[in-house]
């Protein structure tokens, strides 16, 4: 095959992409959202404290 043929096939796949985001884009603009801040959430028990810290790719050490 030529690289016409593969140029044409990416480009084709690529616009197919784009065209699927832009409709989830249209429905997710039509959803509405409610939120609720009066209400009260779930209890939090007495016993959970502490510090959650995730160390991706050893960034607090200065990365890779």
């Amino acid at each position: 095959m030529n690289k016409l043929f593969y140029k044409r096939r990416y480009l084709s796949i690529f616009l197919l992409v784009i065209a699927l985001l832009q409709g989830q884009l249209a429905l997710a603009q039509t959803r509405g959202i409610t939120i609720q801040a009066d209400k009260p959430g779930a209890p939090i028990p007495k016993t959970l404290f502490g510090l959650f810290f995730e160390d991706i790719n050893f960034g607090a050490d200065g990365g890779l």
